[in-house]
């Protein structure tokens, strides 16, 4: 007697395969989406930080801070590229303000990051170092990562 038997997936198994694969993804991309959101702007608070430190070895040399982002080094143009220079640039980095004793630098989210990250916003950060977050002015410290 021999039996002869077929190999092979029925329907229901490639459907039920397919529903996990489907479940797991439904829950991998948001969680992927939101790293990518926050590392992100942790790049723009260490762009905030390192500017601030150019601001200050500026005023040891000057006897004042500045707006222009030529002084210190960092290009022509009126923001500066977080960590690289790409075509698609996640946060806009300015000097809003400067003057002989104060200077306020301002980190903004652009395109994808602007509407991903709502939960921090605008940062800025000052020469006395308070760090703010426009949409989270009571919990910085999720923002900056401290």
């Amino acid at each position: 007697m021999s039996m002869n038997r077929r190999r092979g997936f029925s329907l229901i198994e490639l459907v039920i395969v397919m529903l996990i694969i489907a479940v797991l993804a439904a829950i991998a991309v948001p969680t992927y989406q939101s790293y990518i959101t926050r590392a992100t702007r942790t790049k723009a608070t260490e762009g905030l930080t390192n500017l601030a430190g150019l601001e200050e070895r500026f005023f040891y040399s000057n006897n004042k801070y500045t707006k222009n982002l030529n002084d210190l080094g960092q290009g022509s143009s009126s923001s500066f590229c977080v960590a690289s220079c790409t075509d698609s640039r996640y946060y806009e980095v300015t000097i809003p303000s400067a003057s002989s004793t104060d200077y306020l630098l301002q980190a903004a989210p652009e395109d994808v990051q602007a509407t991903q990250d709502t939960q921090c916003g605008t940062l800025t950060l000052n020469r006395a170092g308070v760090k703010t977050a426009s949409k989270d002015p009571s919990n910085q410290n999720r923002c900056w990562g401290s």
